[in-house]
């Protein structure tokens, strides 16, 4: 669970940040197709940009454990998905890009 909360909080920030300054600049205007496309544009990078920085994290992790030659055959990662039971926190994690996607579509549409 504690992933599904540094991501939370990782993604917050950065929304609150960029919506005051969007307050502060743009929310008095009246062109509201393109106060409407920034505010789509500040969620996509708040909720895009940590995530791809925890994939590069662990894809540099992964890259700094390689070792050249194992005596035993590695498992492939299908094995080990498949050996993992459903979790909490993956269902939450689920639930959590759900609504997200859920509160995005519906900001696009209306």
């Amino acid at each position: 669970m504690g992933h599904l909360l540094t991501y939370a909080i990782s993604a917050a920030l950065p929304l609150l940040a960029m919506y005051i300054v969007y307050k502060w600049l743009l929310a008095s205007e009246n062109q509201y197709r393109y106060n409407r496309v920034v505010l789509l544009s500040m969620m996509l990078c708040a909720f895009i940009l940590p995530a791809v920085n925890v994939l590069v994290q662990q894809f540099a992790s992964n890259n700094a454990t390689v070792q050249l030659m194992s005596p035993l055959p590695q498992p492939s990662i299908a094995d080990d998905y498949a050996a993992q039971p459903t979790t909490w926190p993956r269902i939450a994690l689920i639930v959590y890009l759900a609504g997200i996607a859920a509160v995005v579509i519906h900001m696009a549409i209306v």
